[in-house]
């Protein structure tokens, strides 16, 4: 896992990180609307939260192919970095940061997007 992060941290430029982090929170919002929308009309809890995880996993699935910026993949592979390099808190903390602010941005707007819709 550390030498994932750190080959992530060294390729990533920040613009990138912020576009890719972006893209993901719109696949996570995404998700989350096929999610609901396939689950609305299924009254059974157990098959309706079947339903609802195979909606959303579509949009995990999107996020996991398309090898973008998630804040909680940061959560989980950015410390086992931290631990084995010591030299690149600055930068970890910075891609964490810019992770959080674009997964949000992007759900926001995704959000917003298909509100207008």
């Amino acid at each position: 896992m550390a030498a994932f992060g750190r080959e992530r941290l060294a390729r990533l430029s920040p613009v990138r990180v912020l576009i890719l982090a972006m893209l993901d929170g719109a696949f996570i919002a995404v998700g989350g609307l096929l999610a609901v929308l396939l689950a609305a009309r299924i009254e059974t809890p157990a098959p309706q939260r079947l339903v609802g995880g195979f909606g959303f996993s579509t949009g995990f699935f999107f996020v996991v192919r398309s090898e973008a910026v998630l804040f909680t993949e940061a959560n989980v592979v950015l410390p086992a970095t931290l631990l084995e390099t010591r030299r690149s808190g600055r930068r970890i903390a910075r891609f964490w940061a810019i992770g959080w602010i674009g997964n949000l941005v992007g759900a926001i707007v995704t959000a917003h997007l298909i509100a207008a819709a």
